[in-house]
């Protein structure tokens, strides 16, 4: 399960080596200003992700790695069963970050924390 950790500065993305396989990179770091808002998503969210460039692709099953759509740069890292919560972010390599938690109330903190 991927671990996301807040600090003042920085937003980390921990990911298991199974993520960083799936996704085909490592953790993700992100300074916090650049942070926007946070939400959860429904499980149906991998539909409008746009051209997988690398990562894996299994919908529903495993959805990782970097989606490009007209305006949009996501990375992804979601196996199913999990909560997907959706970071959007401004002024970076990424427009959104959506990382799948296997704990519920760990994913309503993390959407709490960066609100």
């Amino acid at each position: 399960m991927a671990k996301i950790e807040l600090t003042a500065d920085e937003l980390r993305v921990q990911l298991s080596v199974g993520e960083k396989a799936a996704a085909l990179r490592g953790d993700v770091l992100v300074p916090r200003a650049q942070v926007a808002a946070a939400q959860i998503v429904p499980t149906n969210f991998w539909r409008g992700l746009g051209l997988r460039v690398p990562g894996t692709g299994l919908p529903p099953f495993i959805v990782a790695g970097t989606y490009l759509k007209k305006g949009d740069k996501a990375f992804v890292s979601y196996f199913k069963g999990q909560t997907p919560v959706e970071i959007k972010l401004s002024g970076g390599r990424f427009t959104r970050l959506i990382i799948g938690l296997d704990d519920l109330p760990a994913a309503e903190a993390i959407v709490k924390a960066l609100a």
